[in-house]
């Protein structure tokens, strides 16, 4: 028969088995866990990131709109600007108000016409 000390030592070596397949289970289930947080960690982190550029991105694009509708009151300005600046140089250099000003530095109408004959330099040679 089997002796209570043999059948003890049995036990006692059972235990301490089943003892460090727990501790095993129980660290492969706290590494797992320690895995699943690190995850759960750098996907937090990356969520504030994202929501951090977003927000960065959405008050640049509004200050860019605003820029641009600045930039484009100022084009238009200008070009209203460029266009009485045309319409001022067609006034002065218009011939109703260039024959005032002719006339007040000297020059006439022209009474009769001469006309000069080409000297044919190219000729004489």
């Amino acid at each position: 028969m089997v002796s209570a000390d043999s059948l003890t030592e049995v036990f006692r070596l059972s235990m301490k088995r089943l003892r460090r397949e727990d501790l095993h289970t129980s660290d492969s289930a706290i590494e797992r866990r320690k895995k699943i947080f690190r995850v759960f960690k750098v996907g937090l982190v990356c969520l504030f990131a994202l929501l951090f550029i977003e927000i960065w991105l959405s008050s640049r694009l509004a200050t860019y709109g605003n820029k641009i509708q600045e930039l484009k009151t100022a084009q238009a300005e200008l070009k209203l600007e460029n266009q009485i600046l045309e319409n001022s140089i067609a006034e002065h250099t218009s011939l109703i108000s260039l024959e005032p000003q002719a006339t007040a530095l000297g020059f006439t109408t022209i009474k009769t016409i001469e006309y000069m004959k080409p000297l044919n330099l190219a000729a004489a040679f």
